[in-house]
């Protein structure tokens, strides 16, 4: 533990074994081993331009997200020159275009099936909402993030149901919520959660939310914080500006403009540190995850989810004065290696309201996923600091 002249900074320790996914590219395409820079910043060539104007990234207008709102276009020459195969081969028309994995339903059920969790429907907010719960004790209840769904906690679920009773939503317009039929604004999204937590949560419960997930469990807690027995943030947006690393960015423009097999699998490489070691972890269960988050992706009620709730709860920095206002007990739990919103960030929000900071080693931005035993301790002490 580590103390910085205020609340506790917990570092949890990395792994025994870490591979770090050198990529290599494919045949005919060259990579300068000296111009890559493992500075999380990276420094710059000017080549990624061209890349930048093929027809793959129009469908980015189509999804109404302005491209400036993550990278300023200053920001274009600053991935290494390494990586710029990597970006030609996202608009290489022959990329397989069909998951081998099968239906999106099929790979739903066999979630389901792996989880110790009930699935029901529920309308809150006139939103058709898919709710998985279970266990028993004080409710804890664990909102995703962007483009995801309530699996994505599959890898702690089996332990919180121990000691509490666990609900687990996709979010408006993910996984197998629909959208309704009225603005999918902010405060369609807050009454939304207001009326989970009232017909799924006898008394006050832990808010724990992932990035997306995370800026909307703020921004409830600020205004109900009697609310909740605890907030847990996990790699949250709305700490500051979204600005993800470029090469983050132009993987993820990808996917969401063109969701294939292939774009997807070269984003995810970006949001964990170890995919090879993450899909060995996962066994059976990984094809169905990626068979359902490439269905997801091209649904169009996700889509139009993505286009209402990022400008609402993603881009933006809350207001410091309205962070403040929280008074239910706060836990920050960050990945060493996200690269959406860097560790810097949780260090000087945990400095600026008091909040304990747990440090998740050999992680991205999904800790929950990759290191699990990990996130599991630092909830665990989240949990004892509740009122």
């Amino acid at each position: 533990m580590r103390i910085h002249g205020g609340p506790p900074t917990i570092v949890y320790p990395r792994s025994a074994k870490v591979d770090r996914q050198r990529l290599v590219p494919p045949a005919g395409l060259s990579q300068n081993p000296e111009s890559a820079s493992p500075h999380p910043d990276w420094q710059g060539v000017a080549e990624i331009r061209p890349a930048l104007h093929r027809p793959t990234h129009a469908g980015l207008q189509k999804m109404g997200i302005p491209w400036d709102a993550l990278m300023p276009s200053r920001d274009l020459a600053s991935v290494p020159e390494g990586s710029l195969w990597e970006v030609i081969a996202m608009s290489d028309p022959d990329v397989e275009t069909r998951d081998p994995g099968g239906g999106g339903h099929r790979a739903r059920e066999q979630l389901l099936d792996a989880t110790l969790l009930t699935e029901r429907q529920v309308m809150l907010a006139g939103i058709s909402t898919a709710v998985l719960v279970g266990g028993d004790g004080p409710p804890i209840v664990l909102l995703h993030g962007p483009g995801e769904f309530a699996f994505t906690w599959l890898r702690v679920v089996p332990e919180l149901v121990k000691t509490n009773r666990v609900i687990v939503p996709d979010l408006p317009g993910h996984g197998a919520s629909l959208l309704g039929e009225a603005p999918l604004d902010a405060d369609r999204v807050l009454a939304w959660l207001g009326e989970l937590m009232e017909q799924t949560c006898a008394s006050p419960a832990y808010l724990v939310g992932h990035l997306l997930g995370g800026a909307i469990g703020t921004r409830f807690a600020i205004a109900h914080s009697e609310k909740l027995r605890g907030l847990v943030l996990v790699d949250t947006f709305g700490l500051c500006r979204l600005r993800p690393s470029p090469l983050f960015t132009l993987t993820m423009i990808n996917f969401l403009a063109r969701p294939t097999a292939g774009s997807r699998d070269r984003f995810f490489r970006h949001c964990f540190v170890d995919m090879n070691r993450l899909q060995d972890q996962l066994g059976p269960l990984w094809q169905p995850l990626m068979t359902y988050a490439l269905e997801r992706a091209n649904s169009a009620d996700q889509k139009a989810a993505l286009r209402s709730m990022m400008p609402e709860f993603g881009w933006r920095a809350i207001p410091e004065k309205e962070l403040a206002k929280i008074s239910a007990p706060t836990t920050l739990i960050w990945g060493r290696h996200d690269r959406q919103t860097r560790l810097a960030v949780a260090q000087q929000a945990s400095l600026r309201y008091a909040w304990p900071l747990h440090i998740i080693e050999d992680a991205a931005d999904d800790p929950a996923f990759e290191q699990p035993e990990a996130v599991l301790r630092a909830f665990s002490v989240a949990r004892s600091l509740g009122r």
